[in-house]
């Protein structure tokens, strides 16, 4: 059992400390450690791998596609200091091929921002970013259901209903989100059929905000909810796109310019393109452009459509007034939306694949990226490698369910829009986990230590069951 988990701010120096630990560790060099950079970025960033292991079957774990996903580079890294101890890993037949970072650019510009919490505050500011985030999407959920109350005829009899039987309305009484609801729902519960309904809900809000306390985030929560309900009660209707939010709330007061972006050509960019986004969005980073989300960086994602016939369409959720497929610092879902090219990260991914599959030496690849708990393991049309992707994935969820009797769901791919589908199709034992299941990246996962231990133990545990399970296959061509 691995007992010693690290719990840090996961920075550029903190990857890079980390990096030159394993790169000086002379145990690792016998079992076969290797350093390599397979390629520069449009701003000229090293995507760089680590490989362990003589053996002629060949394993990637890619981690860093989405920048805001920094669990993923965490575990990784703390998988490969904890290699020694990994039963199933006989470096004289696999050989461990590990690309920590896909994004660097972005890396490098969530970095930036991570800067700015103090690291004595990171875990108290990570509970909090995971709360706000988290009644963001509430929040959302809430006003998309009561916009479809809008042509009802009898609005104050459907209102009642409504908190007594939606379960998005039920959530926001949970302790971690505004338990203080039940005030409103109180006076909700009394209000009588007469002219001026809406006139006493509105009333009804301005008494319950009279009694809430503004240093507890709770009530905070509760205030930014009435003051959308208001507007709501008002219109009979909010538009979704033009929420503000609470976890980009945090971060809304951050000077752009005091960014620690290494590359100042990129620096300039991200400054231009967030002048044009709300405040505080930087912490999300990723309006779904080309080497910002590279899952969304393949012919069949719908943006491209989108951006060719100048639409304008919105995320969802937490991030409902970010622009999808809108630009981000270094582009769109591809640089010509009339002729399509994969990004340079993508190119060097699928170069490093057929490499080692036309050799006759590839099991199989892991993305790992950020939160769900979630295995996705098989692609959105039937093929040849459905079988092998499935037993895989209940190896590796046989490690999960042994460290802590918790498996990831299994997921099926329903659409053809994401990179890791790509993979999925061309290769066998392409699995996407996303790790936690404490949401809201990039820190969230971080807001309860025992939450990032687990994590990692549980993962390395499930690493551990898939190589016992890819010891006895064959390369498949």
């Amino acid at each position: 059992m691995i007992e010693k988990i690290k719990y840090e701010k996961m920075t550029t120096s903190t990857y890079a400390h980390r990096r030159n630990n394993l790169l000086t560790n002379e145990t690792l060099k016998k079992m076969g450690l290797t350093y390599t950079i397979l390629g520069t970025t449009s701003y000229n960033y090293p995507i760089e791998k680590i490989s362990i292991g003589h053996g002629e079957k060949e394993i990637f774990l890619i981690a860093g596609t989405h920048a805001s996903e920094i669990i993923g580079i965490d575990f990784i890294t703390q998988l490969l200091e904890h290699i020694t101890e990994i039963g199933e890993f006989d470096p004289n037949t696999i050989k461990l091929n590990i690309i920590p970072i896909q994004n660097p650019e972005g890396y490098d510009i969530i970095n930036s921002v991570l800067e700015k919490i103090k690291t004595i505050n990171f875990e108290k500011k990570s509970k909090e970013y995971y709360l706000r985030y988290r009644t963001d999407a509430l929040i959302y959920n809430v006003l998309k259901d009561l916009n479809n109350l809008k042509n009802e005829p009898d609005f104050i009899n459907a209102l009642k209903n409504f908190i007594e039987t939606n379960p998005n309305w039920k959530q926001l009484e949970r302790p971690n989100a505004m338990p203080k609801i039940t005030h409103l729902n109180k006076k909700i519960k009394e209000l009588k059929i007469n002219h001026y309904p809406y006139l006493e809900l509105i009333n009804a809000i301005e008494q319950i905000k009279q009694t809430l306390d503004t240093t507890n985030i709770h009530d905070l929560f509760l205030i930014e909810f009435l003051k959308k309900l208001r507007s709501f009660f008002i219109a009979q209707e909010i538009n979704l796109n033009n929420l503000t939010k609470l976890h980009q709330q945090m971060f809304q007061t951050l000077d752009l310019n005091s960014l620690n972006i290494q590359n100042q050509d990129l620096k300039q960019k991200t400054i231009q393109i967030y002048k044009k986004n709300p405040k505080g969005s930087i912490i999300n980073h990723d309006p779904t452009g080309e080497y910002i989300n590279l899952n969304a960086n393949q012919p069949a994602n719908p943006g491209i459509e989108i951006i060719k016939n100048q639409q304008k369409k919105y995320m969802t959720g937490t991030k409902s007034n970010l622009r999808n497929y809108y630009e981000g610092p270094m582009g769109i879902p591809c640089t010509n939306p009339y002729n399509f090219s994969y990004a340079i990260e993508n190119q060097i991914i699928q170069n490093e694949l057929n490499i080692s599959y036309e050799s006759g030496k590839y099991l199989a690849t892991i993305l790992y990226h950020g939160t769900g708990g979630i295995i996705y393991y098989k692609p959105s049309e039937p093929t040849t490698f459905d079988q092998y992707n499935q037993e895989l994935a209940e190896a590796y969820n046989e490690g999960l369910t042994e460290y802590r009797n918790s498996p990831y769901r299994k997921i099926e791919e329903i659409s053809t829009t994401g990179y890791g589908d790509v993979l999925r199709k061309k290769y066998p034992g392409v699995l996407l986990i996303e790790l936690s299941k404490m949401g809201g990246n990039p820190i969230g996962p971080y807001g309860d230590i025992t939450n990032i231990e687990a994590t990692i133990k549980e993962n390395i545990s499930g690493v551990n069951k898939m190589l016992k399970y890819l010891k006895q296959k064959k390369p498949v061509k």
